[in-house]
C-alpha cells in the first residue's frame, strides 16, 4: 500500500473511535430494540410491540445551549421538533431534578393518528444539553417502552457526563 493509502485508512479508523466520543459515547440497544445513526443522530426504536404500536427514541448529539439557560434552550429545541409532528393537543410539564428539563406532548398526525412525545433535555456539561425524544402510537399501549426510552437517554447523559469529566 502507498504511504497515502495507509494514512487514509488510518484517519477512518480513527475517525470511528473519535466518533463515539464527539458525540458522547453510543449506547447499545437494549433487548427488543434497534438502534441506528441518522445523520448525526441516534435512534432506537422498539422491535416487540404488536402493529400498530411503534415507539422510537432520538437521541441528538450533545450541544451547546448558546448562552441559555437550560429550560430556555430546551423550550427552543422542543418547538424546533415539533414543527414535524402535527398539532399539538395537550402537553403535559413534569418536575424534574435540577439540571434536566422533562415534558409530555400529545401529537395528533396528518393521519389522524395519537402520538405521545416525552421530550427530555438534560444538562450534561456546563453549556452543553442532551436533547432526546421518545415517540409513541398508541399511547396507552407503550408505557414501558416509554420508561426504556427515557433509560437509554439517561445511559448517554451519563456516558457524556463521564467524558466531560475525565477531559478536565
Amino acid at each position: 500500500m502507498t504511504r497515502s493509502v495507509l494514512l487514509r485508512v488510518s484517519i477512518i479508523f480513527l475517525s470511528f473511535l473519535v466518533l463515539p466520543v464527539a458525540f458522547g459515547q453510543t449506547v447499545p440497544a437494549p433487548e427488543g430494540w434497534t438502534a441506528s445513526q441518522q445523520g448525526a443522530n441516534w435512534v432506537y426504536k422498539a422491535t416487540k410491540l404488536a402493529a400498530p404500536a411503534v415507539v422510537t427514541l432520538t437521541v441528538e448529539p450533545a450541544q451547546s445551549i448558546d448562552g441559555k439557560d437550560l429550560s430556555a434552550w430546551f423550550e427552543s429545541r422542543m418547538k424546533a421538533d415539533a414543527a414535524s409532528r402535527g398539532k399539538l393537543e395537550k402537553t403535559h410539564k413534569i418536575n424534574a431534578p435540577q439540571g434536566m428539563q422533562l415534558e409530555n406532548r400529545d401529537y395528533r398526525d396528518s393521519a389522524n393518528q395519537l402520538w405521545l412525545l416525552s421530550y427530555i433535555g438534560i444538562q450534561v456539561a456546563p453549556q452543553k444539553g442532551l436533547f432526546c425524544a421518545v415517540a409513541a402510537t398508541p399511547p396507552e399501549s407503550t408505557s414501558a417502552y416509554m420508561r426504556a426510552g427515557g433509560s437509554i437517554c439517561g445511559s448517554f447523559a451519563k456516558k457524556l457526563k463521564q467524558t466531560t469529566t475525565t477531559a478536565k
